[in-house]
Formats: C-alpha cells, structure tokens, sequence
C-alpha cells in the first residue's frame, strides 16, 4: 500500500526503499506523546496540504529521520516528495492506538478541507485514515470497562489489621479511574440530552426557534461543544446537531446559508477571545474569519478582505446550515484541546 501511495511521486522507488521510508515513519509516530508533538504534526498537516511547516526544525527533522533510514532520499528540491511523504505519515499517525496528542492532529484533517481550497492527493486517505481514527477515539473515550467494576468482588475485607497490598492499590485506582469515565459518559449524556429537550440555548436563553437559521447554526455548534466532555467529537454529533436545526425551523427544510451571512448574523455577545491566539485560517476557517470580523464595521464590505485570509475562498458560497454547524462544531472541540494544552 505504502508503495502504491508513494511511486508515483518517486519513480526510483524501490521495495528496499519503500520499507526503509515506512521505518523512518513508524518510529516518528512511536515518539513519546507531549506537547510539541502536537505541533510537529500539525507542521506534517500543513506539509500535507502544499503549504510551509510553521517551525523550520520540524521540516528538518522530517527529513533527516528518513535520511536516517534511507540514504538515497534527497534533501533538496524534494517538495513534492516530502508533502507525498508527510501525507503517509499521517496515515500512519492515524493507524497508531489512539492517544490524546493525535486527537487534534486527526480534527484538523477534518477542519481544514471543509472548503476544499488545497490541492490534496485524493489517493492516499488521510482524511478517511482520520475519519476512522477519530470514531475509534471516541468510542475509547466514553467506554466503560465493566470488567474493572467486577473486581470489586474479588477484594477481600480490609481491616486496620492489614495493609493494602500494591496490586490492591493499583486495582483500587484502575476502579477510580473506570467510574470517573463513567461518570462523565453519563454527565455529558444527560446534559445533552436535557438541552435537545429543553429547546433553549444558554448562550441567548432563548428557544431554539427564535434565531434566524444562520445564526442558529453557530449558536447550537457553540452549544454542543460546551456539553462535549471529552477531547473528541460525539460520534452522532451531526444528527445531534440535525435535531435542533430541525427545531429551529419547527420542522421545515433546512436552508441553505454562507460563512458571510453566518458572521453576520452573530451579535457582539459571542465571546471568542479564548481562541484569540490558536485560531488558524488553515485549521479552524470558520472561527478564524468570525474572530477577525468579529471588531470589522458589518456596514463594509468585508468579504474580499475575508476570501484572500483563507486562500481566495468565496465566503459567500452556501452550503447547508447543518454542514456549517458540523465545521464550527469541530474546530470548537479542536480549539478546546489546544487551547487546554495536554488532555493526557
């Protein structure tokens, strides 16, 4: 597969080479998880998308691993190799048991072609590679282990007379740890689901029928990032979101809006200073325009300014109200974990 992925963009690419590049790959996606490796592969996603990595030492870095591996891989006039290189990367990235310094790497593939403005190689599937990674994250970030709970039966009764053993402590801490996720599964459920019943945004305290389509589409986003508990999206979060567009319309047909006429419809309430300085016009579109329009004069007309900040994008393009909620939903939880840093 990695062959099929890569030959095209290496005509010498040879089985020796092909397996000594996936080695160089794998111990890149096997560093410890911190913080600045977030950013590393973020820089890989920007490479991905034909653009520059942020930080120069992790394009250099990048490079030198698979040197490390493969002595035949050129280190100048190579930019088509390394955005083929950095986009298996990511898939391999993807393949990796899910961790929390991938989460946003995986989001920001689903953010950052809502527009479709890069040129991406539809034959190696980063976005499909991260689509079904981020299902499985989700699915791992809200299971309940119940054979942890079990365990509870096996203690015997423990007195002053007797100290607790280490393996004791260490099951006493698995139990902890299962029932605080299962106690937050069931916390952001019933939140949720008392909000859809409810019919009312916190944001405004209004009914959900009460804001113009537009408007709604980001106020109900807004809303469901808030009640999302954990570092990844909830897997049914696009008919969640369905659901209160449909309320909002009272049932008629969702129609269609723009990213112009959304920032439009926002009041001067919307707080978006907590994402003043991670919003990105690569990895959060949407949040990115609203938060630089957000102190612009509505009265101009702002929108050229606004289509050549995000790569000559018409903003006035319309896609369902339902696709935009799905976007801001996103960038909001991807803006959630990089704002909070670690989420380990």
């Amino acid at each position: 597969m990695f062959y099929d992925w890569h030959s095209k963009t290496d005509p010498n690419l040879s089985k020796e080479i092909s397996e000594n590049r996936i080695a160089a790959l794998t111990e890149l996606t096997e560093a410890d998880a911190d913080a600045a490796q977030i950013q590393f592969w973020l820089d890989m996603h920007r490479l991905h998308l034909g653009q520059k990595a942020i930080t120069d030492s992790h394009l250099s870095d990048f490079t030198a691993k698979i040197k490390e591996h493969d002595i035949t891989f050129p280190l100048t006039e190579n930019d088509a190799l390394v955005k083929s290189m950095a986009s298996i990367a990511l898939c391999v990235l993807f393949e990796q048991e899910p961790s929390w310094h991938i989460d946003p790497v995986a989001l920001s593939v689903k953010t950052a072609s809502f527009f479709g403005q890069y040129s991406i190689d539809s034959k190696i599937p980063v976005y499909e590679k991260a689509e079904n990674y981020l299902i499985n994250s989700s699915l791992t970030d809200r299971e309940f282990d119940t054979e942890e709970s079990s365990k509870l039966e096996d203690f015997e009764e423990i007195t002053a007379a007797r100290a607790i053993t280490p393996e004791e402590q260490n099951t006493i801490f698995s139990l902890l740890k299962s029932a605080g996720s299962a106690i937050k599964c069931l916390s952001e459920e019933s939140n949720i689901l008392w909000w859809m019943f409810g019919e009312r945004a916190s944001i405004s305290d209004m009914h959900f029928s009460e804001f113009k389509p537009a408007q709604f589409c980001f106020v109900c986003a807004k809303e469901l990032s808030l009640l999302t508990l954990f570092p990844t999206p909830l897997i049914k979060s696009r008919s969640m979101l369905s659901k209160a567009l449909q309320i909002n319309t009272k049932g008629k047909t969702q129609k269609k809006t723009s990213l112009f006429e959304i920032v439009n419809t926002l009041g001067n309430d919307i707080d978006f200073a907590p994402f003043k300085d991670i919003a990105t016009q690569i990895f959060s579109p949407c949040l990115y325009i609203m938060l630089q329009m957000q102190s612009q004069d509505k009265k101009t007309e702002w929108s050229t300014f606004a289509n050549r900040m995000l790569h000559n994008v018409d903003i006035k393009t319309e896609r369902s109200t339902l696709d935009f909620s799905v976007q801001i939903y996103t960038e909001l939880v991807l803006m959630k974990i990089l704002e909070g840093g670690s989420t380990e």
